[in-house]
């Protein structure tokens, strides 16, 4: 998103890298998966209204993440498990957070859809090299990614919002940031 927020001089608003995460996601076998969560909402919900407050005042706005707007078509499904169990004691606690913020949270204009094959995310993730990366149950996730273009249509269809689908590769930023910029061209989003 760095390198699209470039090229069209945007203001750009990006979630906590591995080294910034503090002791609740790092340490989730102590604190618990939704105190994990928890930290990563208190991180990136603040970024939503500031990057609505730069489009409230005419400017154009990207945030790497939407998952805390939408969370609430995935939690609990298979494969997720990874990131907060049904069985977690406040599993419940997190629903009810989610469905608040699927209504509270401010609506984006536009939500870019990223699919990507088996092969490009397993290279992506080496690149990455997050210790979270190579978590057995996280590494079984990929066939989850329909959670997140599910939730992105559903978002779409109930707050008339655009979703523009994008089919990443694996490859250089820069590349990818281009070829971005030609898919929101073509979806008349960016002129």
């Amino acid at each position: 998103m760095g390198a699209l927020s470039d090229l069209i001089g945007a203001r750009i608003f990006l979630e906590p890298e591995e080294h910034e995460w503090g002791a609740a996601v790092r340490q989730w076998d102590v604190s618990g998966h939704f105190t994990g969560l928890m930290w990563f909402r208190s991180a990136r919900v603040p970024l939503l209204y500031q990057a609505h407050g730069v489009r409230e005042a005419g400017g154009v706005a990207l945030l790497d993440s939407y998952y805390d707007k939408i969370l609430a078509c995935y939690l609990g499904r298979p494969g997720m498990e990874w990131l907060l169990a049904p069985d977690d004691p406040y599993f419940r606690f997190a629903e009810g957070i989610a469905q608040t913020d699927w209504h509270v949270l401010p609506d984006a204009d536009c939500v870019i859809s990223f699919e990507v094959t088996r092969e490009d995310w397993a290279s992506m993730l080496a690149c990455r090299n997050r210790d979270l990366d190579r978590d057995e149950a996280f590494l079984r996730s990929f066939d989850t990614q329909r959670y997140f273009i599910e939730a992105a249509e559903r978002l779409a269809a109930e707050r008339n919002i655009r979703v523009v689908s994008f089919r990443q590769s694996f490859g250089t930023v820069e590349d990818a940031a281009k070829r971005l910029l030609s898919r929101l061209r073509e979806e008349n989003v960016l002129p």
